[in-house]
């Protein structure tokens, strides 16, 4: 019995069709190895024989080439929504700190520093609000807005009991400073054991915040005015600050 030429040649290609599809699967970048499993299951390339003697021609399917690299997985939301508005304001409370020191030391003026301090407190609550309403709450914004939030109040605290080193504004100063240290040390810990509910922001730690940014934007409008400790202004912010402090002690937030 005489074997038809036409079917061996059929045959041959299709046997290294295949042996190249494995190799391109086991050695080819990612892109190429889609393609070859494509191979594989006959949805890009095609081999069809001809007509006797003239060889085995392969075909592409224009149609199935546009589903090259469908395969492969898509790419993940979660480094885009990262930079969201709640985080960029939350970004932008971080940058205000060096130019809150930069304002207090290279102007006589106390309004703009003051004026500072206030906007970036707004971004405080802007940023949590936008986050919930949003749906934007992300892993890298619950960590940076504590931050930024004790990085901006100690600074403040810092740049008012060295303008005012009375002992009425630096023994708050430094049980509020000293309180934020203890308490980020017992989070990250209790974060560790799987327990950072326990150590949530509670309604006292929310009236301690507003009392804190309160007093602290006072302070900083009256630290270049002199007199300015003893009018009544003076003294509102010298006891919201020990409000403040008072309650930090207490609260967990």
């Amino acid at each position: 019995m005489i074997a038809d030429p036409s079917r061996g040649r059929v045959f041959c290609g299709f046997a290294v069709g295949v042996i190249c599809s494995l190799h391109n699967l086991s050695s080819a970048s990612p892109r190429r190895k889609v393609l070859s499993s494509s191979l594989l299951r006959g949805r890009v390339w095609t081999g069809r024989a001809s007509s006797p003697g003239k060889g085995v021609a392969v075909h592409a399917h224009h149609e199935d080439i546009n589903n090259i690299g469908r395969d492969a997985p898509p790419t993940s939301p979660g480094v885009v929504r990262n930079w969201n508005i709640p985080n960029l304001l939350t970004f932008a409370r971080m940058l205000v700190v060096p130019g809150l020191i930069a304002i207090f030391y290279g102007t006589s003026k106390a309004f703009p520093c003051s004026l500072l301090f206030t906007m970036a407190s707004v971004t405080d609550f802007l940023d949590g609000y936008l986050a919930r309403k949003m749906g934007l709450t992300t892993r890298l914004g619950q960590f940076l807005d504590p931050v930024a939030d004790k990085l901006l109040v100690a600074v403040a605290l810092v740049l008012i009991a060295t303008a005012v080193p009375a002992f009425y504004i630096v023994f708050p100063v430094c049980v509020i400073i000293t309180r934020e240290i203890f308490i980020s040390a017992l989070r990250e810990f209790m974060a560790l054991a799987g327990e950072s509910q326990s150590v949530a922001v509670g309604p006292t730690g929310k009236v301690k915040t507003a009392a804190q940014m309160v007093s602290l934007t006072i302070l900083l409008y009256l630290t270049k005015i002199p007199g300015s400790m003893e009018s009544w202004i003076g003294s509102l912010g010298i006891g919201l600050l020990q409000v403040a402090a008072m309650l930090t002690v207490i609260s967990a937030g």
